[in-house]
């Protein structure tokens, strides 16, 4: 179980990885290249933590039920909700947040 829950971890990291490198081409084709820079930043770092975090996960000596919940927390889908529900409440992501008074 933990050596496929490394090479999972492993995978994910690496496909996070080269996902994060083709963002960072399409960086100058963007509307908004400081978002496409943060995307491609975060990707890579992320992806290499979870590689990190794979190469390590077979000499931890973790129990079934800790061994599930970090790697329950290692994964992209609390960070990808909330960046949902940020995106939902409006706000600055979609151009309704408080701006500043045209000046003439």
């Amino acid at each position: 179980m933990s050596e496929n829950l490394a090479d999972l971890l492993c995978f994910a990291g690496v496909l996070l990885f080269l996902l994060g490198l083709l963002t960072g081409f399409a960086i100058p084709a963007l509307r908004s290249p400081r978002i496409g820079l943060s995307a491609h930043v975060a990707s890579i770092q992320s992806g290499i933590a979870l590689v990190a975090f794979g190469l390590v996960w077979p000499r931890l000596a973790l129990s079934p039920g800790w061994a599930a919940t970090i790697a329950h927390g290692c994964s992209p889908q609390p960070a990808e909700r909330a960046a949902r529900c940020r995106w939902r409440a409006g706000g600055c992501a979609r151009g309704r947040g408080r701006r500043r008074p045209r000046s003439r």
